[in-house]
């Protein structure tokens, strides 16, 4: 039983290991020919604390409620980055580009 089991499944992983191995050869092809950037990132590449703003920031910007930016998050309407800290609880970020981008775009009387 268990013979046959392996005799059906054998052919099964050796296809996997081929397709696999494929993959990783045009992967490797891609990023040896420079059409795949270079994993690395560089340190001028990460965001600074100075980019972001938090919900409150938002909040007080606007003269909002909390609960508000969080709609609009959930809405997709102002993008956001979600950080987990494992617990079931989230910081959550936003661009001060697209927060501006958003104020751009949502201005309904011109600017003076």
């Amino acid at each position: 039983m268990i013979l046959d089991n392996l005799i059906t499944v054998y052919p099964i992983l050796c296809k996997t290991q081929e397709i696999a191995s494929t993959i990783l050869q045009s992967l490797q092809l891609l990023h040896s020919s420079r059409q795949l950037p270079n994993p690395k990132i560089q340190m001028s590449e990460i965001p600074t604390r100075d980019e972001y703003m938090t919900v409150k920031d938002v909040q007080e910007s606007l003269g909002v409620s909390a609960a508000f930016v969080h709609r609009l998050i959930q809405a997709g309407k102002l993008p956001a980055l979600r950080l987990s800290t494992g617990n079931g609880r989230a910081h959550v970020r936003i661009k001060k580009t697209d927060y501006l981008k958003w104020i751009e775009e949502n201005q309904t009387m011109p600017s003076k």
